[in-house]
Formats: structure tokens, C-alpha cells, sequence
């Protein structure tokens, strides 16, 4: 998608080179040369980003400042100044300006903060959609991705919020098993009572860490009403039939079980102990996450 980028210079020159560079980047590029005019093209153009010069001829520029901002608030505005008006490009700053160029600037430097901006606008309407379209909790907006398998999963996962249902997370290493595991927990009405995870591999007797014995109560009694996470039981199988036992006997309170996993023929081997079956997608099925997750950790 192209983007458009709005000039707002009183030197048609200026316009002019300005113009040519983020064409040349692949921009589409307006130019006005005041403040009415630039509310005029602002109000007929999708307009992405503005660049607006401090020093309008008869104007302030601190003023159309504000009328962008308050008229288009998504709309990112960058702004031109000349070395002796810095102090007002700080006060553009706090007006919420993303940024300011001095003049004389490189066309090279331009390019670059204008694609950084641009890309920080993304990923805010990325993060803004989930927000507005998905769920209320605050741990599932840290789910990111927009990609449909991510999106269909999700859904899936919300369903099983207010379920007491045990769980079976499948998908590979890093796909981001734990992370809705835990999103599930924090927003479901076991939020308040522990989320205990435990990963079989380090135990020198996992059935023992697990369901105890006289000596030591395991993470099942210790749990309570909590969640009890378990990861890679897939290489203790003498633990299914004990965990089909504790929960045949478990009456009333009892942790609720989810488990991690990767292998499909493990997961049909659970599928007794955990009635709900969430898939998480890999990363190569989700392409256009990856970017998204790049920016994001870089922020």
C-alpha cells in the first residue's frame, strides 16, 4: 500500500525536492503551501504523515501544528525547522510532533526518519486493531498478530476463558504455547490462585515433583484451585496413567491441567485426560507476525 505524505512549505522549491525524494522512495507525495490549503488536502487525502515547516509565510506553524492534531490525531507530523527556530520545534514536540528535521537536512536522513515514523504508525494501528476488535483482558493484547491462523486460534483461546475445562496445547517450540496458556489463566476466575508450571525435564523423579508421595506433596496438592502447567510430559508416558487416576478421584477442587506438547500421537494419547484441544500455530505459518513481533521487541 502507498503511502501519502503531505509538504506543507511555503517554498514551492522546497516542495519540489522534498516531493521528488519520496516519490523516488515509493511515497505518493502532495505539497501545500499553507495552512488552509493543507487542511483542504488533508481533508480529500488519505494522508499518512505530514511534513510541516515552522516558519509559514504569515502563519504559525505551531498552529496548523494543532489543527492537525486535533482534527486527524493518527495522522504523524514531522517538522521542518531552520537552526534558530529549535526551541519551537521542542514545544512542537510536547504539541505531539513525532519528530524534527533542521534545516539544511539530508535527503538521506529524511528518507529514513520518515519510514522509522511510518513504521511506528503501523504497528500502533496493528496493535490499536487487536485491541479494539478482540478482548477485553489486558494479558491477551500482549498476543500479537494479525495473521488469520493467529487470529482464528485466538478466538479459540477466549472461548476457553470462562471454561473449566483441562487443556492441550499443541504446536512446535516457540510458537507461543505458554504464553496463551498463561493469557488463559490470567484472564479466566482462577486468575487469583497460582499458575504453577512445571517442566518434567529437570526432575530427577517428575512423578514424585508431580503427584507426590509420603515424604512430599507434589505440584497437584500444592496447586489448589489453581492451574498446574506441565511441560513435556510426552517424556514421562508412565505418568498418563496416575494422571488419569487423580483425576477420576478428584472431587470438588482441583487444579485445572494444561498441557504443553508437540507431538500430534502424544496429543491423542492426552485427549482422555484433557477434553479441550488448542493448536498453536508455527511462525512459518504466520509470516507477516514476524515483522509485527520484530518491531515490537525492538520498541
Amino acid at each position: 500500500m502507498t503511502r501519502n505524505v503531505l509538504i506543507i512549505d511555503d517554498e514551492a522549491n522546497m516542495r519540489w525536492v522534498l516531493g521528488q525524494a519520496l516519490e523516488q522512495a515509493g511515497y505518493t507525495a502532495h505539497g501545500a503551501s499553507g495552512g488552509d490549503e493543507s487542511m483542504h488536502m488533508l481533508a480529500r487525502n488519505s494522508i499518512d504523515l505530514v511534513l510541516l515547516d515552522l516558519k509559514l509565510r504569515g502563519e504559525d506553524g505551531l498552529a496548523v501544528l494543532r489543527q492537525v492534531r486535533e482534527r486527524w490525531p493518527d495522522v504523524v507530523v514531522m517538522m521542518l525547522t531552520a537552526y534558530g527556530t529549535v526551541p519551537n520545534a521542542v514545544e512542537a514536540m510536547h504539541l505531539g510532533a513525532a519528530d524534527f528535521l533542521r534545516k539544511p537536512f539530508d535527503i538521506e536522513e529524511v528518507m529514513v526518519k520518515v519510514a522509522r515514523a511510518l513504521e511506528r504508525r503501523t504497528m500502533q494501528q496493528q496493535i490499536a486493531h487487536l485491541t479494539a476488535t478482540q478482548f477485553d483482558p489486558v494479558v491477551f493484547k500482549t498476543l500479537i498478530g494479525t495473521s488469520v491462523v493467529w487470529q482464528d486460534m485466538l478466538r479459540q483461546a477466549w472461548t476457553l476463558v470462562t471454561s473449566e475445562t483441562d487443556v492441550l496445547f499443541v504446536g512446535e517450540s516457540g510458537s507461543g504455547r505458554a504464553s496463551v496458556a498463561r493469557a488463559i489463566h490470567a484472564a479466566s476466575t482462577r486468575h487469583k490462585a497460582p499458575l504453577i508450571e512445571c517442566d518434567t525435564r529437570i526432575y530427577h523423579d517428575p512423578l514424585v515433583t508431580l503427584f507426590g508421595n509420603e515424604h512430599h506433596e507434589g505440584l497437584w496438592a500444592a496447586t489448589g484451585s489453581g492451574t498446574l502447567l506441565i511441560r513435556h510430559l510426552d517424556d514421562v508416558p508412565e505418568a498418563f496413567p496416575m494422571l488419569g487416576e487423580r483425576l477420576a478421584e478428584s472431587a470438588g477442587q482441583r487444579p485445572r491441567l494444561f498441557i504443553i506438547t508437540q507431538h500430534q500421537s502424544i496429543a491423542r494419547a492426552l485427549t482422555a485426560q484433557c477434553r479441550a484441544y488448542l493448536n498453536i500455530p508455527p511462525l512459518y505459518e504466520r509470516p507477516g507476525d514476524i515483522a509485527l513481533l520484530s518491531r515490537v521487541l525492538r520498541t
